[in-house]
């Protein structure tokens, strides 16, 4: 390992967007900053970002209690928080295969990842959680969410929403791994992450690799560019929405009163997290015009009704536990 001094002189000389990573660690400088780290080479590379843009901030470590290897990343965050000098936490939560109910396992864990990551945010008084999704993730996420249905409203990552960030959505994965690699730092390579019975590593390993041999070229910026496009005209409509319904109480004459396209947005800012699907959305639709009284949708969700007012529900599991060093 180099020392951590030469930190920033490797970070200049592997980014090619410096300057716009240093004003998106400046947007940072005034908060606490719980950083969500797997070990993996993107999150140990937003880890030395921290430290190099000297922003306070702990690492979160989750256990998902789904691979009894990846505990072996458990102790590599472990020593990158030793090492930048910050507290690092753990949450385990118990997804192991036979416990799991559904089918969805990826959108399950990630709801539950999400869920563990806000509980250390706001019982050790961070400002918010960041997550090392980068301009790969944001592609792909865009094809996934096209193949779900999710419409415009799940057109890709957001940089920010609520309590969460993504500072480094500009980066490639390459680059960040090239970042972990010259610091001489270890990072943990999930296999699952070449399993292809999850659709992301599908849309990842065969999808991109067949478009970018079908363009002859290297098509991640573009279909990152075009998501970008379509979630900033999506954000000005979910903005606008969400002005109309709810206004107070969540209530069901109000939303059905709206145009059908304002309902969609509307809702979609409410529930908040990860977009449902068009079918899910179909079913909360179906509850507010009184149709069913509740439908369940990915993540642990559910989306019921009383009387004429909308509620939302979610399962959450507490398995926290923290070391400050």
């Amino acid at each position: 390992m180099v020392n951590l001094s030469e930190f920033e002189s490797i970070v200049k000389s592997v980014d090619g967007n410096y300057q716009v990573t240093q004003r998106s660690f400046k947007n940072l400088e005034s908060k606490r900053v719980l950083i969500a780290c797997s070990g993996g080479a993107d999150s140990v590379g937003l880890a030395i970002l921290g430290k190099v843009f000297d922003i306070e901030f702990g690492l979160a470590y989750i256990d998902h209690g789904i691979n009894i290897q990846t505990r072996n990343s458990e102790v590599i965050v472990k020593e990158i928080a030793n090492l930048c000098d910050v507290p690092f936490f753990t949450y385990y939560l118990d997804m192991s295969e036979k416990n799991m109910v559904t089918s969805n396992v990826e959108a399950n864990a990630r709801q539950e990842r999400y869920i563990a990551l806000e509980e250390i945010r706001s019982i050790h008084g961070y400002d918010i959680v960041a997550t090392a999704h980068h301009m790969d993730d944001y592609a792909e996420t865009y094809l996934i969410n096209l193949i779900r249905g999710s419409g415009s409203g799940g057109a890709s990552l957001e940089a920010q929403r609520n309590n969460l960030v993504r500072p480094i959505l500009h980066w490639r994965k390459s680059d960040l791994v090239e970042l972990v690699q010259q610091c001489g730092l270890t990072h943990y390579e999930d296999k699952m992450n070449l399993d292809p019975r999850f659709v992301r590593n599908r849309i990842r390993n065969e999808v991109m690799e067949l478009l970018d041999d079908i363009a002859g070229r290297d098509v991640t910026p573009l279909i990152a560019r075009a998501a970008g496009n379509i979630a900033r005209d999506t954000k000005f409509l979910a903005r606008f929405a969400s002005s109309q319904w709810p206004k107070g109480q969540a209530r069901t004459h109000d939303l059905v009163s709206l145009d059908p396209v304002l309902q969609v947005h509307a809702l979609r800012e409410w529930i908040g997290g990860y977009p449902p699907s068009t079918d899910e959305m179909d079913r909360i639709l179906a509850v507010a015009r009184h149709e069913i009284l509740s439908t369940q949708i990915s993540g642990n969700r559910t989306i019921r009704r009383s009387g004429a007012i909308l509620y939302q529900d979610i399962t959450l599991i507490d398995k926290t536990t923290s070391q400050e060093g």
